[in-house]
Formats: structure tokens, C-alpha cells, sequence
């Protein structure tokens, strides 16, 4: 039998190997497609360009790496926004949609709901032409609800300070700011929403009133003591919500 596709879109700074503690949870037999965003983890010395041309390009690949197999589609942070516009491309398109979603503290298709503050701490982070190891050491404390086991943690801030400046800056000044709501539309794929309680404004009592005009069949997980990088802090609480929503779409 053909195993199905989990195909994993990451958040800023981070890479498919973040998500590897997750996954050695995950139950369901998928094979694994891991897709690096421009600008980090393996696809570090690709530059970001926009959110239009990166959807384009995304679309291409999960069509080829999918081919006919059932598949799933996990989206964390700016990831999640672009799962979103993917599904919504594939369905105008009348493409091979994903059988599940699963959202990990996912950006919205609107603006991104960022204080000004945060926004400016960040590209300032960047402005020098690369990311040091204070401001990668800063990013991830500011984004967990609790200390990262310690392995974990100097990795996560490895890969961090590993970002492109450049597509870091793209994201924070621009993709980030567009709304594209509109073309979103609704997409009625079942879906679970995984985000901490801890995090800022794309906690999990925010992602209701987020999301929940894009997707009618969302389930809402809520994770206490848990901020943005959900998948890294509570990964077998994560594996279970995407097992589940696989297993009862």
C-alpha cells in the first residue's frame, strides 16, 4: 500500500529538521517531505522574492513530490500562512488537495497581527547583515514558554543564526504585512489549530478569530505553559492533535 505525504512548511528561522522531535511521535506511516523556506535551514542561499512567487513555486513542488498519494499538510508560523495559500491555489486550480491540514501557531492570511515594538526589535536583528548569536539566543527565549531541552535549544538557536538577513527582512518588512484574505477564501479541508497560550498574538486564544472564517471544519488545541514554537516545546502533544485530525478526516 502507498504510504500518504506529510508535507511540512516551517517558520521563520527555523528548518524541516526542526520539526524531528515532533515527528519521532507521529504515528500515521506518512513519508516525510520537509520544505525549506528561501532563506533558511537547507534552502539558506536561496533569497526570499514574495509571497506570490513562493506560492507559485510551492504548489509546483508538493504537486510533484505528492504525485497521486493521499497527503497532509502542516504549516508552522509563516508556513502556516503559506499552507493556507497553497490549499487555496490547488483549489481554484481544482488541484489534489490535502485529505488534513494542521496549522502550528500559523500566521494569518491577513496581516500579520505583530506590535510595531516586536517588528522593529526583529529587522533590527537583522540590519547588520547577519543574525549574531545574541539575537538568535533573544528570538527563541522571547518565543518559548519555557526553557528547550538543552540539545534542542542550541540547535534551534544554530539554526536561527544560520538565516539569510535578507529574506528574514523580506518576511518582517513585507510578506508579512500583505492581506491576502481575499484569495484565501474559505478552504474546507478538515484542519487542527495547535498554539500555546503563552505565545503573543498568534496565541491560541487568538487563532479562532484568526482562522476561523478561512477553514469551517478547524478544531482549535490549545497548549498551557506553551508559546510560538509549539511543535519544539510540546512535540508529542503536536504529533498526537495531527495523528488525530488525519485519522478522523
Amino acid at each position: 500500500m502507498t504510504r500518504p505525504a506529510l508535507v511540512t512548511l516551517h517558520g521563520l528561522g527555523l528548518s524541516a529538521r526542526s520539526f524531528a522531535p515532533m515527528l519521532e511521535h507521529v504515528r500515521t506511516p506518512f513519508d516525510v517531505v520537509g520544505i525549506d523556506l528561501p532563506g533558511f535551514g537547507e534552502a539558506r542561499d536561496e533569497r526570499w522574492t514574495t509571497v506570490d512567487a513562493l506560492r507559485g513555486a510551492l504548489v509546483d513542488r508538493i504537486a510533484q513530490e505528492v504525485g497521486e498519494r493521499d497527503w497532509m499538510l502542516v504549516g508552522h508560523s509563516v508556513g502556516g500562512r503559506l499552507a493556507t495559500l497553497v490549499a487555496a491555489s490547488l483549489r481554484d486550480a481544482s488541484g489534489r488537495m490535502p485529505r488534513a491540514m494542521a496549522l502550528l501557531a500559523p500566521s494569518p492570511p491577513t496581516r500579520e497581527p505583530m506590535p510595531a515594538a516586536k517588528r522593529a526589535e526583529m529587522l533590527g536583528w537583522a540590519r547588520s547583515g547577519r543574525i549574531d548569536a545574541e539575537a538568535a539566543r533573544a528570538f527563541v527565549d522571547a518565543n518559548v514558554g519555557a526553557p528547550l531541552d538543552e540539545a534542542l535549544d542550541r540547535a534551534t538557536v544554530a539554526g536561527v543564526a544560520a538565516s539569510d538577513p535578507a529574506s528574514w527582512i523580506a518576511w518582517l518588512e513585507s510578506g508579512s504585512r500583505e492581506d491576502w484574505s481575499e484569495e484565501a477564501g474559505v478552504v474546507d479541508v478538515p484542519l487542527v489549530v495547535v498554539a500555546g497560550e503563552a505565545d503573543d498574538a498568534l496565541g491560541a486564544a487568538a487563532q479562532p478569530g484568526l482562522h476561523g472564517a478561512t477553514y469551517p471544519r478547524a478544531r482549535w488545541c490549545a497548549l498551557p505553559g506553551t508559546g510560538h514554537l509549539v511543535a519544539l516545546e510540546r512535540p508529542a502533544e503536536t504529533a498526537a492533535a495531527i495523528d488525530e485530525r488525519w485519522r478522523d478526516a
